[in-house]
């Protein structure tokens, strides 16, 4: 974009002085990596026995984790919720809305998912 320089009652550049104006940029789409946790397949039945005894992860030991049934205060038997205690909106909030695992770790409860989402640096 260029042109001659004018400016009203005071100056007339025409055919001696110009103005022009350049803009140039460079656009890069970077893919920056993400993680995230969904419920593996076990969990999303309400079969959570594989927390009830700890386990060793990453060379850590990871504690039981106990699922207790909030009517009596007792934990479920072997940590597996019975199929007519899990709520049937729930289950298709579940099914409809959250993505399923792609991959299961060593460790149960860290990320089941990974992928590259467009990132646009500042």
């Amino acid at each position: 974009m260029s042109g001659p320089a004018f400016i009203p009652k005071l100056y007339n550049g025409r055919n001696r002085t110009f103005w022009a104006f350049n803009y140039e940029a460079r656009r890069t789409r970077e893919g920056q990596l993400q993680t995230a946790n969904f419920p593996i397949d076990a969990f999303r039945g309400g079969d959570f026995s594989a927390l009830q005894r700890g386990y060793v992860a990453n060379g850590r030991f990871v504690s039981p984790v106990l699922v207790y049934d909030p009517d009596t205060g007792v934990p479920f038997p072997n940590n597996v919720l019975p199929a007519n205690r899990i709520h049937a909106g729930a289950l298709n909030v579940l099914n409809k809305y959250v993505p399923k695992a792609q991959f299961v770790q060593a460790d149960i409860l860290d990320f089941t998912a990974r992928a590259t989402v467009p990132f646009r640096p500042m």
